[in-house]
Parts: structure tokens; C-alpha cells; sequence
């Protein structure tokens, strides 16, 4: 797709030739200016947005305030993740230059992935992950031993109330 898109100049018969092609693409797709204005996005990026009016010459920000545009300019090639609506995308990006002199002359072509299954399973694992733990308490038998009857229940449930803080928190 990008290799495609890189064929093509800004010129509008180009554009318009690269709307039929990639129109039916299967993944959310947007292709933005310098300033981060959408300048092309297919039928899935309109949807995924759950956007009705048009979306060309309006900022990204607009509809995705959390997308970094910078972040994704330096790290070509990479990924985020980002949150739209009740979806988690794994946003993929490929800046197109057209003269390899100027380098303000671009456009950044973002792919949308549907991670939401994912994201959802690796919340579960990382909220679910078994803990072991041996708890060292020191000199616990001389406070035993030297504590009164009174006073040991409440400094010993002050002690296990602390543990079980401890391991809440985990």
C-alpha cells in the first residue's frame, strides 16, 4: 500500500485514482498532511471513528486527541497503541516523502489495527499474575515473648493488616 501511495504526487487525479483502490481496504486506513489534517481516509477509518460528516482537511486531533503526531513522525515505522471509543488500535505509520530535499514535504500514511481482544487478555494477565511472597519478620518471637496479652493481639493484627495492605497493593 504505501509503496503504491509513494507513486503518486498530491496532484487530485492521483488522489482520486488511489480512493478507488483502497476504499475497500479491510483495515482503517488515513493518510494525513505535515500540519496532522487528514487529506485521505477510507470507508474503515470513518467507521472506526463512528463518523458521519467528512473527515477531509481536519485535524486527527480532532477525533483522536491522544495520537502523538510528532511521536509517530520520529519513529517511523513503529507503533502505538491507542484508544477510540470503546477499541484499543495499534496505529502503524509510514511518513511518503515526495522531494527528498525538502523534508517538510510529506505525507504519513497511518495504518489502524484492531487490538482490542489483546488488550483486553494482557489487562486480565497482568491483574491476575500469581504472587509468592515469604514474609520475614524480624525478631517476631522476642515480641511475642515480651509483649503483654492485651497489647500482643493489637500489635500483631496492626502487623498482618500491614502484610495484607502490602499485598493488595501488589
Amino acid at each position: 500500500v504505501v509503496h503504491y501511495i509513494e507513486k503518486f504526487s498530491l496532484k487530485p487525479d492521483a488522489m482520486e485514482t488511489s480512493d478507488s483502490l483502497f476504499m475497500d481496504f479491510p483495515l482503517p486506513i488515513a493518510v494525513l498532511r505535515v500540519e496532522g489534517k487528514i487529506s485521505w481516509y477510507n470507508q474503515e477509518f470513518k467507521d472506526m471513528l463512528e463518523q458521519t460528516a467528512e473527515l477531509a482537511e481536519k485535524s486527527i486531533h480532532t477525533f483522536i486527541p491522544e495520537l502523538d503526531f510528532s511521536s509517530l513522525l520520529e519513529q517511523e515505522g513503529g507503533s502505538v497503541v491507542i484508544r477510540v471509543g470503546s477499541k484499543f488500535y495499534k496505529v502503524y505509520s509510514r511518513a511518503i516523502r515526495f522531494d527528498k530535499k525538502m523534508m517538510d514535504d510529506y505525507l504519513l500514511v497511518l495504518f489502524f489495527v484492531d487490538v482490542t481482544e489483546y488488550e483486553i487478555v494482557k489487562s486480565r494477565y497482568d491483574s491476575e499474575k500469581t504472587l509468592e511472597a515469604i514474609i520475614l519478620i524480624d525478631n517476631y518471637e522476642e515480641l511475642y515473648q515480651n509483649t503483654e496479652d492485651g497489647f500482643s493481639t493489637q500489635v500483631f493484627a496492626e502487623m498482618e493488616q500491614a502484610v495484607f495492605s502490602w499485598a493488595h497493593d501488589m
